[in-house]
């Protein structure tokens, strides 16, 4: 069983098993302190009501303490209740919700700028929505990235990054603090466009294809009681990528999401493999011009 989970997690493609790795440590690590938090703010209650209990003995010895020694029991009293009252204080937290969520104004005036970042991969408590979310990030993202994106996993990291910007622009004007959703949501939708004919189907119930996927969990999620917003910025920012990237360069002959050279130069080798793969297809395009050409001139 250790040996099939290590072959699954080592067959993930690098994006994908970074964006899986760091969103597993980040939820399972906020999720652990938020028990810790609660476990000590329950045995601080009991150290606490301790700590009232010596202070009345205190104040009660004071009053009916009418001896030589009364001062010096007086002191050790203090001593006693000092200790027991320097157990119960604020306790460092290493991660938390609190630590990674996503404030404009923390992160501009207070310079907390790891939260522009952090709040992608936090996705809630442990528990079913967890897994669920879990389920679709890990599916849709491997299938992007050995997908429409195989081999070229530096412009599967250029559009989560563009995704990123692009929530990250909008979410202070619908008060979102965690976007992690978002993206997901925005790989669904862009996996759904380029795999349009794909047969989906929804709890057995009925069918749709691929590119109505999205549309289909925004619904269920406003049943089940959740929020539409952060699905709904998801969509805009895939559709937005989608059309800049397939549908506007068709129309004009332009990209503006080209994959800069600087995000490449992070994924060497494949870069390397991909500029050949290029190189290879604009020479057999070049070829089979030139064979066209002559048939039209023989003819």
């Amino acid at each position: 069983m250790a040996n099939t989970l290590e072959q699954w997690y080592a067959s993930i493609p690098t994006v994908t098993r970074m964006y899986l790795t760091l969103t597993f440590a980040v939820t399972v690590g906020c999720a652990l302190e938020v028990r810790a938090f609660e476990s000590r703010r329950r045995d601080s209650f009991f150290l606490s009501f301790r700590s009232l209990t010596m202070q009345i003995f205190y104040f009660a010895r004071r009053a009916i303490d009418r001896y030589d020694g009364a001062r010096a029991n007086e002191t050790l009293t203090r001593r006693r209740f000092a200790s027991h009252s320097s157990i119960v204080g604020p306790r460092a937290q290493l991660i938390s919700p609190l630590n990674v969520y996503f404030n404009s104004k923390l992160i501009f005036q207070e310079y907390e700028l790891w939260r522009l970042v952090t709040n992608f991969f936090f996705f809630g408590s442990l528990g079913v929505d967890f897994v669920f979310h879990m389920f679709f990030l890990s599916r849709y993202c491997r299938m992007l990235e050995e997908g429409s994106f195989q081999g070229r996993s530096c412009d599967f990291f250029y559009m989560l990054l563009f995704g990123g910007c692009m929530l990250t622009a909008l979410a202070p004007f619908v008060n979102v603090q965690f976007l992690g959703t978002s993206l997901t949501f925005m790989m669904v939708y862009v996996w759904g466009r380029r795999n349009a004919s794909a047969q989906m189907s929804f709890l057995g119930l009925f069918t749709f294809t691929a590119p109505y996927l999205p549309w289909v969990l925004l619904i269920f999620s406003t049943i089940i009681g959740s929020q539409p917003v952060t699905d709904a910025l998801g969509l805009i920012a895939g559709h937005a990528y989608y059309f800049l990237k397939d549908v506007y360069p068709d129309m004009t002959g332009r990209e503006p999401l080209a994959t800069p050279g600087i995000v490449c130069a992070l994924f060497g080798a494949q870069t390397r493999a991909r500029a050949a793969a290029v190189d290879v297809r604009g020479v057999e395009t070049v070829a089979a011009g030139r064979r066209v050409g002559d048939a039209n001139g023989e003819g």
